[in-house]
């Protein structure tokens, strides 16, 4: 498989990229290879290079970017007819409350924003019922990799646990819409 993948310096990102590249041809979007996705024009150079691959892990964090390339890729890839798998990470955060939230310290922008991301996934995984498409895949996770001070002790989710997903993710025939995933 050939992957294009934002994100892939971050703590789940780092362990994907290395995982994927084991046994596919991945390549990793950043700064640190020349693109900032604070920028508009480096989204659109996304785009583009997002049609060379069969799949586009969307898992950067920047501002707005992880919206605007899951609506521009889709858009790009349908324009296309293009098939592959678009996958989108968000949190499981979206549906605690509030008051959970802010005990555990978690930005309330940054939820608002995996909220929109929801919204916009939902909205591309039915946009076509049937038939050739891109498949928006969301993957929500509830907490990754141990925590410290006043969470201590929470269960988290590992690298075998986001490995499992992402292989079970991409070799998947079917259209996988939204997986939640957590410990308990």
């Amino acid at each position: 498989m050939k992957i294009l993948m934002t994100g892939h310096t971050s703590p789940i990102g780092s362990v994907l990229f290395e995982y994927l590249k084991q046994k596919h041809t991945i390549v990793g979007i950043s700064r640190s290879t020349g693109y900032d996705l604070n920028k508009l024009e480096d989204i659109q150079r996304v785009v583009e290079q997002s049609v060379n691959y069969e799949h586009f892990i969307n898992l950067s964090h920047v501002g707005n970017a992880q919206i605007q390339l899951l609506m521009s890729i889709h858009k790009k890839w349908s324009e296309t007819n293009k098939t592959g798998k678009i996958i989108t990470f968000g949190t499981l955060g979206t549906e605690l409350s509030e008051d959970v939230l802010k005990q555990v310290g978690v930005d309330l922008n940054y939820i608002k924003q995996k909220m929109h991301l929801e919204n916009v996934h939902r909205f591309l995984s039915v946009k076509t019922p049937f038939g050739i498409q891109p498949q928006s895949v969301l993957i929500r996770i509830l907490n990754y990799g141990e925590k410290n001070g006043v969470r201590q002790g929470e269960p988290s989710c590992d690298t075998q646990d986001i490995t499992r997903i992402i292989d079970t993710v991409l070799n998947e025939p079917l259209y996988i819409s939204s997986i939640d995933i957590r410990k308990i």
